[in-house]
């Protein structure tokens, strides 16, 4: 696709350790996107809760601005609320963050999405109420990491099955495929996607649309040196 084209992109959100040189690959991809806001959407690792932040965060490169406006258009039209809280003491979206401010600096806008969701459906009827923001004004950033913790050619095996489902561009099939993955019985797989929730909801979104998935990079932290522990 041509790089005017990238409407999204899905990052990891480890550590800069593990995850970093990764997620750089899908940055380099949006960096001359024409898009004024940035809707990130990552999952609540500390509870249950969703909410829509519209206040400015703070990274050690500076400040970030909220659109307050599209946050409230966007709470308004889902049942997303504007809540603080289910972000207090998350990562996801936070470190995603210097990656866009390394490059852009504040010349662009933050809508930042917390899902605490474990429900499909939720999922669907969320994706569905985004569709009207889903434009060349925005662009949308989804957070999640792949599998937990399998041992590296587990997670090489498990982590392009799940990466095929995302590419099918099919919701249905990412669920199916996250229900097989369990019974695959992989030592030590707690989740073949720990951000299912955000990806799915971009895939409610998109499935009916002319949208293609694209793999642009794949690493676990088995590739990561000096940590490479496979």
């Amino acid at each position: 696709n041509n790089k005017k084209d990238i409407v999204g992109i899905i990052v990891p959100h480890a550590g800069y350790f593990f995850s970093g040189a990764c997620a750089a690959h899908a940055y380099k991809e949006i960096y001359n996107s024409k898009s004024k806001s940035f809707i990130i959407i990552g999952p609540n690792h500390h509870g249950q809760k969703s909410g829509i932040s519209n206040k400015d965060w703070q990274t050690p490169l500076g400040i970030v601005k909220t659109n307050q406006q599209l946050a409230k258009k966007i709470s308004e039209n889902t049942d997303l609320e504007i809540d603080d809280e289910p972000h207090v003491n998350e990562h996801s979206i936070e470190v995603q963050l210097p990656f866009l401010q390394k490059k852009l600096g504040s010349k662009f806008l933050l809508i930042p999405i917390i899902l605490g969701t474990n429900s499909a459906e939720e999922c669907e009827k969320i994706g569905k109420s985004l569709k009207p923001y889903f434009t060349s004004e925005n662009l949308f950033i989804i957070s999640t990491d792949f599998s937990h913790y399998p041992e590296y050619e587990d997670a090489n095996k498990v982590d392009q099955i799940t990466t095929q489902a995302i590419c099918s561009n099919r919701a249905t099939e990412l669920v199916r495929v996250l229900s097989e993955n369990k019974k695959l019985n992989i030592k030590n797989l707690a989740t073949s996607l720990c951000g299912w929730t955000s990806v799915l909801t971009l895939m409610y979104l998109t499935e009916k649309m002319k949208v293609s998935y694209v793999r642009i990079d794949y690493q676990n932290s088995g590739d990561t040196k000096p940590f490479a522990d496979k």
